[in-house]
């Protein structure tokens, strides 16, 4: 039996709460809402969502110090992304990592290319329901692409630099591969799938591989600008890094601390 989504949408906005229940119905995925601040707490862990969406026009209950705290440490224990609904003027007062933001009203297609990014590749959360459309699609994509092939000899020489530049956004390092269009991770061509931070973090290691960097240099990168940012924060995002790529966490064999220093990646 497929995993059913619980997603997790803090709001008041009628219209915007009947876009995420239609969006989210057709998925099969189960939607609570709450927009009443002082129902937070049990909601929260009551259905333990995998996806919070914060309305940045909620009322103003909702951006009190414990619910941001109790926000932030609920993502970071059960690594659960969070994502901002609104405009960019609410989320300075906030001290909450968002995986993505959106604009309201909604873009509906924004929002499914993300939660196929976020959810699907790797997974079978929504594949059942959209398994048969996609293998029809590339079928004939494949089937038309050959009739324009055969037909004309020069744009088979045009596809395959297109071919050839798309796999330049595939970088390999050891077993990993790293999908910077796409932003996710390989370990041995088994996708892992990490959140913007968690990304961000590996990518920086992996830019400069054996070289050990330090604490400081790898939070100016994830948290650039935000003096409030410390070490606590990186070594909880190291350790949910590690959770995923690591057959034993507690003794790394590719993200390597060097004591006094900082991390490497040794592949």
């Amino acid at each position: 039996m497929l995993k059913k989504l619980q997603v997790l949408f803090v709001s008041d906005n009628q219209y915007a709460t009947g876009i995420f229940k239609g969006y989210f119905h057709a998925l099969d995925c189960n939607l609570v809402v709450i927009s009443d601040c002082n129902m937070f707490s049990d909601k929260i862990n009551g259905i333990s969502p995998d996806l919070i969406f914060l309305d940045f026009d909620a009322e103003q209950g909702f951006f009190n110090q414990d619910i941001q705290k109790l926000l932030k440490q609920y993502a970071l224990s059960k690594n659960v992304p969070i994502c901002g609904l609104s405009g960019s003027h609410a989320k300075s007062r906030l001290d909450i990592e968002f995986d993505e933001i959106f604009s309201d009203p909604i873009d509906v297609t924004l929002l499914d290319k993300y939660i196929c990014r976020k959810f699907e590749r790797g997974s079978s959360l929504f594949a059942s329901r959209k398994n048969y459309e996609r293998r029809n699609f590339f079928d004939r994509r494949e089937e038309s692409s050959y009739r324009r092939v055969s037909d004309n000899e020069v744009q088979n020489n045009q596809n395959s630099k297109k071919i050839d530049k798309s796999s330049e956004l595939i970088k390999s390092i050891g077993p990993f591969q790293i999908d910077n269009q796409l932003k996710c991770v390989y370990l041995n061509s088994k996708l892992i799938s990490l959140t913007c931070k968690e990304f961000k973090l590996f990518e920086k290691l992996a830019n400069d591989v054996d070289r050990v960097i330090s604490d400081e240099e790898i939070i100016d990168c994830l948290w650039p600008g935000n003096s409030h940012a410390t070490k606590a924060d990186l070594h909880q995002y190291m350790h949910l890094l590690r959770k995923k790529i690591e057959d034993d966490p507690k003794k790394p064999m590719w993200i390597t601390t060097v004591k006094g220093f900082g991390y490497r990646l040794l592949v």
